[in-house]
């Protein structure tokens, strides 16, 4: 995929800040964690709009998803792989995150999940595709409460 004219290139930004806002828990994860309203985060997701969001807004949302929530800086590895880039995360040794982090970044997939069944019942009905969407954010809900499990356990000993 490559980027030409200003047209495609605002879409491409509007549809990955869409991604990246989703990733992260939905525009209110989105707009709590960065300090700014619903509607300047619905703005960003818009093609039509003239504000993107700003580079600073993004590291930042990408930073907690990877180091924090350990997922994929959604935004970043579509820019370079739309590059011809192969992007492969580094081996890294995993620090044991404390109970109180590993609640905030349950709570963060748990609203990513409510936000994708809500989003699927809109228009009252539930398409296969929609259904696979939500068992992968279930599973994604089910893994944050397993390494939950695991800080709390650690953090006993």
């Amino acid at each position: 995929m490559s980027f030409s004219g200003s047209n495609t290139i605002d879409q491409e930004i509007a549809n990955h800040s869409q991604k990246l806002v989703k990733a992260f828990g939905g525009a209110d994860a989105t707009s709590a964690f960065l300090s700014v309203s619903r509607s300047v985060v619905y703005r960003w997701c818009d093609p039509n709009e003239q504000a993107n969001m700003p580079l600073k807004s993004m590291m930042l949302l990408e930073r907690e998803l990877a180091e924090d929530l350990n997922k994929e800086p959604v935004f970043s590895l579509h820019h370079l792989r739309a590059l011809g880039y192969e992007v492969r995360r580094l081996d890294t040794e995993q620090d044991v995150r404390s109970p109180l982090e590993e609640t905030l970044a349950l709570i963060r997939t748990a609203g990513s999940f409510v936000n994708t069944a809500c989003e699927a019942a809109e228009d009252a009905k539930i398409s296969v595709e929609e259904v696979a969407k939500i068992e992968e954010c279930f599973r994604a809900v089910a893994e944050s409460l397993s390494s939950l499990r695991v800080a709390a356990s650690s953090d006993a000993i």
